[in-house]
């Protein structure tokens, strides 16, 4: 499992009756609905009942959708997988509201089964909103990535003190990541952020919801304001909580984080110094 998330790391007006079951096809994919109990997310395994599992409450669906692994290309049996998500609805809600906690890869459909359960606070105030939680493309429901756990466990973990150690992490995370492309399949190679904004307009468009609200945590910002930049049209309401310029590399991200911290610090000494100033 940390092999996975780490990869992805690397890479980077909703009906409350629920239609009846049906089969995705090539030509025209639709939504397949799928008894919850068989998909009970990973994050969850352990923790609900089978007592509850056998009586799920009837604000809680699930579902799978096919969409294209590569989207410049037509969408066919083989150039297609299954996004899984998780739906919690009321009968009087007062919007629709798709949710993603960040990560990338962060588990994300147990958030729809916790509200439906009664069992988190983390949406409190939003109770009469509809709740759509998708796991992203290639984690967990969602055609998880597969990835060599021991050639994972080999890719050093110091960090290189000498070109030669840096040769060796490189080589070995090399090694790693053919593993993921091997046991993956070309789904590994269309992870982008783009996809994923369009993986979910795609649901969106399939379950019929008209505008919805959006809410982005870490980067989940990420995949909001790609979603908004991509089909404005589709969103209504958008809570990101952490945007950034896109573009940025990883050694810009750092330099600016390392600025900003010492401007922190630079606060707090001048704020501890005039403390001890005002005392004499």
């Amino acid at each position: 499992m940390l092999a996975t998330v780490s990869l992805l790391v690397l890479l980077a007006h909703f009906a409350t009756s629920l239609p009846a079951n049906t089969s995705a096809s090539a030509n025209d994919p639709q939504i397949e609905w799928v008894a919850c109990a068989d998909h009970l997310p990973v994050t969850l395994q352990g923790l609900v009942p089978n007592e509850t599992l056998a009586a799920l409450p009837s604000t809680l669906s699930c579902g799978t959708l096919r969409v294209a692994i590569d989207y410049s290309q037509a969408f066919s049996a083989t150039n297609s997988f299954a996004l899984g998500f998780a739906h919690y609805g009321t009968p009087d809600a007062t919007g629709n509201l798709f949710f993603n906690p960040g990560g990338p890869g962060t588990e994300v459909a147990s958030f729809a089964w916790m509200v439906a359960l009664n069992v988190t606070n983390e949406f409190k105030g939003l109770e009469t909103f509809n709740l759509t939680a998708m796991d992203i493309r290639g984690s967990f429901q969602s055609s998880q990535l597969s990835c060599s756990e021991a050639l994972y466990g080999a890719i050093p973990q110091d960090f290189p003190t000498s070109q030669e150690e840096f040769d060796q992490l490189q080589a070995a995370s090399r090694t790693w990541v053919d593993s993921c492309r091997n046991e993956t399949g070309p789904l590994i190679d269309h992870l982008a952020t783009t996809n994923v904004a369009r993986d979910f307009e795609n649901l969106r468009l399939t379950l019929g919801t008209g505008k919805v609200h959006y809410m982005g945590i870490s980067y989940g910002t990420f995949y909001g304001a790609q979603w908004i930049s991509d089909f404005p049209d589709a969103l209504d309401r958008v809570v990101l909580d952490g945007v950034f310029a896109h573009g940025l590399n990883n050694s810009q991200l750092v330099g600016l984080g390392v600025k900003a911290a010492n401007r922190e610090l630079e606060r707090a000494d001048s704020y501890v110094l005039k403390l001890s100033l005002d005392r004499f």
